[in-house]
């Protein structure tokens, strides 16, 4: 890791709208390892995958997620997407309301993946190609079909309470169970 450039992704709607308080938290930190950071602030559902398919990562140390489970999928499909194959270590930043990847890592707390990232300690993540008809998409952490999709699906529409929205959807769910065809 020879640059001290990263590219940061923040999603300012994730997270009950905190991702560019949680980026003004962990910015001295991260600038003050050494860090000169590129911000791109999404405007719209997709837009983490169109930028993250389009940075330039020459003499780039890495790109960093402020957002939850939503945005680390786009960016993490955009950069899969990439036509010229390049990849870069990605930091994990929670600024969702489930933030669900960050809790399988351990990493709850900003400021806290924040200095690991600065650190420079890295980690393997799984990531699944999923190909549907001619429709492909890449994934980490879960993918879904029938009654979790259901979920998921109804969770969005929930969003207003917070992370207790994936039990509440659940149990709507179970009550409105549909038969699927498989």
């Amino acid at each position: 890791m020879t640059s001290k450039r990263l590219s940061v992704i923040v999603n300012p709607f994730s997270g009950r709208g905190r991702g560019l308080q949680i980026l003004d938290r962990i910015r001295p930190g991260l600038e003050g390892a050494g860090f000169d950071l590129d911000v791109f602030v999404t405007k719209f559902s997709g837009h983490a995958s169109e930028i993250a398919q389009s940075l330039q990562l020459e003499d780039c140390a890495g790109c960093c997620v402020i957002g939850g489970d939503g945005t680390v999928h786009e960016v993490i499909d955009g950069l899969m997407r990439r036509a010229d194959g390049a990849r870069v270590p990605v930091g994990l930043i929670p600024g969702g309301s489930a933030n669900t990847i960050h809790q399988h890592m351990g990493c709850l707390d900003p400021c806290e993946a924040a200095q690991t990232i600065a650190s420079g300690v890295t980690c393997g993540l799984d990531i699944a190609r999923v190909t549907m008809d001619s429709e492909v998409v890449y994934s980490f952490d879960i993918v879904g079909w029938g009654v979790a999709s259901d979920i998921n699906c109804m969770a969005e529409k929930l969003r207003w309470l917070g992370s207790s929205r994936y039990a509440v959807a659940s149990l709507l769910a179970i009550v409105w169970t549909r038969p699927r065809r498989a």
